[in-house]
């Protein structure tokens, strides 16, 4: 079954460590809204005849626009596309946008599943982040979110921190699983180019931590997750009772996806969609009834990649029948090297036909997987 992304690329302020596409200029908000809305009915026979299984409002912050839209969105959907009964439709939300009368309403549109971008539970923490909420915020949100009756609850933490210590992770965990969430997604921070705090380390102004305190606290929060009766099911990714995140399981599995909206990305089993970065062209473009996106057509090796990439964050690994069946001309004796290598080494593992990555496996999954990459002619 398919799923059907939304990217809503408004922020209030935006966040220094943030290279996903977003705007603090709202002028074009009304007509964006309504593009969306046009680019679904553009998009109707995109999935085939697959049943849209997930809905996924991201951002930007998704919350930035009305419900009232959020609903009419939901509704186009709904009209264009074949939708299961019980669909998994998540909104990512801040803290500093939802009160009392907003969670109401939106128990009124659907059963959302609320993603909360808590982050930190420290307020030195908040301030180097330059988040908008406070701790106090925060407590009161989750109190009114399960107050309220939402249960399919997730919480987005960062750590990594620079100058952080094992107890900022520690006291922020404890303090997440005070609250009876079902999904916890923990995100080593990334300095990533193009962002204030790229500019900030390279002057110098903060350091990284070391490769060693950023090993201590992955496993901490490994353990402490695990302690609590949470499934580490992918790398950043913890769910309770099997709640994981049915919309995100299916990028890591390579199920078909709709992206919609400026810098949405689409995948059909065999090419990739993305959607220009500029809300200005992508109104323009959609107003005229012109999909503005670039397409790139898969190779085997690039698809075999791809399945390594994602496949390997993942609990449940690579499953040896699918690439021999799929991925037969890669499946040398080097490969399979490398991969007797690795569990050697006990950074992968094996079970019948799958092979997964251990925990330490997973601290260094980034430069195993790349090792693993069938490179360019």
């Amino acid at each position: 079954m398919a799923g059907i992304y939304i990217h809503i690329p408004f922020c209030k302020t935006k966040c220094p460590y943030c290279d996903f596409f977003s705007v603090t200029d709202s002028t074009y908000k009304q007509r964006l809204i309504h593009s969306i809305q046009k680019e679904l009915r553009l998009q109707q026979n995109y999935l085939g005849d697959q049943k849209v299984e997930t809905i996924y409002f991201g951002g930007g912050t998704p919350t930035f626009i009305s419900l009232q839209h959020i609903d009419a969105i939901i509704n186009q959907i709904y009209t264009f596309f074949s939708v299961t009964s019980t669909p998994e439709i998540t909104i990512e939300c801040n803290p500093d946008d939802l009160n009392t009368n907003y969670l109401k309403e939106l128990r009124q549109i659907a059963d959302f599943r609320i993603n909360l971008g808590v982050q930190s539970f420290q307020e030195h923490e908040l301030k180097f982040l330059q988040r908008r909420h406070s701790l106090n915020k925060s407590l009161h949100v989750l109190g009114d979110i399960f107050d309220l009756g939402f249960e399919n609850v997730g919480l987005d933490l960062i750590y990594g921190l620079p100058g952080s210590h094992l107890t900022d992770l520690r006291a922020n965990l404890i303090t997440a699983f005070q609250f009876p969430i079902q999904h916890l997604s923990a995100y080593h921070l990334t300095i990533e180019p193009q962002t204030p705090f790229y500019k900030q380390l390279k002057n110098r102004e903060f350091e990284e931590i070391s490769e060693e305190l950023s090993r201590q606290q992955f496993f901490l929060l490994v353990e402490m997750a695990k302690n609590n009766g949470f499934d580490h099911y992918e790398i950043s990714n913890f769910a309770i009772d099997g709640a994981y995140s049915k919309h995100n399981t299916s990028y890591w599995k390579g199920i078909p996806y709709l992206g919609v909206g400026p810098s949405a990305h689409s995948f059909d089993g065999y090419c990739r969609h993305w959607n220009v970065a500029d809300i200005k062209k992508y109104v323009e473009e959609i107003e005229q009834g012109r999909l503005p996106f670039r397409k790139e057509q898969l190779t085997l090796r690039n698809r075999f990649n791809e399945y390594l990439m994602v496949s390997f964050r993942t609990k449940w690994g690579i499953d040896l029948n699918e690439m021999n069946a799929y991925f037969e001309p890669f499946m040398d004796n080097e490969f399979k090297g490398k991969i007797r290598n690795y569990l050697n080494l006990g950074l992968m593992q094996q079970s019948d036909n799958r092979i997964y990555l251990s925990d330490e496996g997973k601290f260094l999954s980034d430069s195993i997987i790349v090792e693993l990459f069938v490179p360019e002619p």
